[in-house]
């Protein structure tokens, strides 16, 4: 069973990295997108 682990990992671990990157992305358009809350006045 250790066999197929070790061949899936490193393209999890690309697919993991390009998840992120895309969750930053997104978060920053998010940011601009949204107005600002009323809480900060």
């Amino acid at each position: 069973m250790a066999k197929p682990l070790d061949i899936r990992e490193a393209p999890v671990k690309v697919l993991h990295q390009r998840q992120i990157v895309l969750l930053r992305e997104w978060r920053e358009l998010l940011a601009v997108m949204l107005p600002p809350k009323l809480d900060s006045l």
